[in-house]
């Protein structure tokens, strides 16, 4: 059913769209020369649809070929966005900036134990709860009680223990339970449930977010999947590295066997088919609700995992494996089905492309771009402000470009202690860091300047200066 929106509201989306994607010298911030920002035009969206954001949990890019029904629903009908990232590569950071559309320096929850930091006022679901039919299933913000109801949803299960599988305490609606089973399936039976008693009201639309565990560690698979085929692989160029002194410290003294890397990478596609069978049944229940055409849907992951690349398992560090994530959208009419692209896209812009579709007001400024339209973003920041234990990277922001990435690592005091610059085109496996590779000729001096001072303003930037 498609549910118009009133002019006034329509009119209001407008406004404010039009101030958040300003461009040039938007915020008083100037820019330096060659690096433009470019203004994102807005739709005049006529129907408000059904939205449904699927994230999971420490997932690679290159793990979707176990997923064949994600695949073929969102791919087939859809964007997958080959170069989407994450902006702090942690799991609360990247949540609140994919419900918030704002960098971790603007939302303040800058790591995994800082979730209370979050004004939930400025959320998609607190914008969209007065019109919207709301829920959310599964993993929702580390630190979070769980004698608390999370905010602004009007229905909810989310669980304890984010790295559990079986046998899950959740928060059902108020209610502590243990649920006995498998947890990918307790969250489809939920998420299945909420939208059978959503459309029982087709006039309101809903929105449904869904966060299973996996594939987060201990990779518990489900028994069925226990001993299922997963695609070889014996490694890249980055996992057989040999010679890491130009890297930093951290980096310089870890390692992990190939055998290890290999052990955890097929634990982690298994829990992953799980997932795809709960993608087909929600597949299967839009559908016979007839809601397929009126659903905006966004699947990612909310970081990706490092499988050995440069020595280093999981996340939380500036390179490619860590900040990439899969990325697939789904809007029939307005999102081009069946298409591959190759612009740079963030978990930030979610919350731009659910304002943009909806037509609702954002109640701050959006850091992210809608990916409605064709508007490409010549840089993106990404940012970390503390690593899970001590030994793990120190603090960090950085810049990625189309062809190149630039690390500055920071210390106690903010200053610059470490730097690295990847020419990504020639070396995509990030193996030269050409600042520290013993040959100042091959420096990039002029660009490493300019970046420097980019990411010096870029690390403040607010709503229409960010990158």
């Amino acid at each position: 059913m498609q549910r118009r929106l009133t002019a006034g509201a329509t009119a209001a989306g407008l406004i404010a769209l039009a101030a958040v994607y300003g461009s040039g010298t938007a915020g008083g911030v100037e820019h330096p020369p060659g690096i433009q920002l470019t203004a994102q035009p807005t739709i005049q969206p006529t129907v408000q649809p059904n939205i449904l954001i699927v994230v999971t949990d420490d997932q690679p890019l290159a793990t979707m070929s176990v997923m064949p029904q994600t695949r073929r629903w969102l791919k087939a009908g859809g964007v997958r966005y080959k170069n989407a990232h994450v902006t702090t590569p942690q799991c609360c950071p990247s949540r609140s900036s994919i419900f918030t559309g704002r960098y971790a320096h603007n939302h303040k929850v800058r790591d995994n134990h800082t979730s209370g930091r979050l004004d939930h006022s400025t959320t998609l679901q607190a914008a969209l709860t007065p019109t919207y039919q709301t829920a959310i299933y599964g993993k929702f913000l580390n630190g979070w009680s769980l004698d608390k109801a999370p905010p602004y949803f009007d229905e909810y299960a989310i669980q304890a223990k984010y790295a559990s599988y079986n046998d899950v305490e959740f928060n059902v609606n108020g209610v502590r339970q243990v649920v006995p089973g498998y947890n990918t399936h307790f969250l489809t039976e939920q998420a299945v449930g909420f939208l059978d008693r959503a459309e029982a009201n087709d006039a309101q639309p809903w929105y449904l977010v869904v966060a299973p565990t996996a594939p987060h560690p201990p990779f518990t698979v489900e028994e069925k999947y226990e001993d299922a085929p997963v695609p070889p692989w014996d490694g890249d160029p980055g996992v057989r590295e040999e010679d890491k002194s130009d890297k930093p410290g951290y980096v310089r003294n870890a390692s992990l066997p190939l055998a290890k890397a290999q052990t955890k990478r097929a634990a982690q596609l298994r829990t992953l088919m799980s997932v795809d069978d709960m993608m087909g049944r929600l597949h299967r229940a839009v559908v016979e609700l007839g809601e397929d055409s009126d659903t905006l849907v966004v699947f990612l992951s909310d970081n990706g995992f490092m499988w050995g690349q440069h020595g280093l398992l999981g996340k939380a560090v500036p390179y490619l494996e860590s900040i990439r994530v899969p990325m697939y959208a789904r809007w029939p009419g307005h999102l081009p089905q069946g298409r591959t692209q190759g612009r740079i896209v963030a978990n930030v812009d979610i919350a731009a492309t659910v304002f943009e579709s909806t037509g609702l007001v954002p109640a701050t400024p959006l850091d992210g771009r809608s990916l409605v339209g064709a508007d490409k973003r010549d840089r993106l920041l990404t940012e970390l402000y503390r690593a899970r234990r001590s030994r793990e990277s120190p603090p960090w922001a950085a810049l990625r470009t189309a062809t190149a990435q630039y690390v500055e690592y920071y210390g106690a005091e903010g200053e610059v202690t470490f730097r690295e610059y990847y020419d990504l085109a020639a070396d995509p496996y990030q193996l030269v860091n050409m600042l520290e590779d013993g040959d100042p000729s091959n420096d990039p001096i002029e660009e490493i300047a300019q970046l420097a001072l980019q990411l010096q303003l870029d690390r403040t930037c607010s709503g229409a200066s960010c990158p």
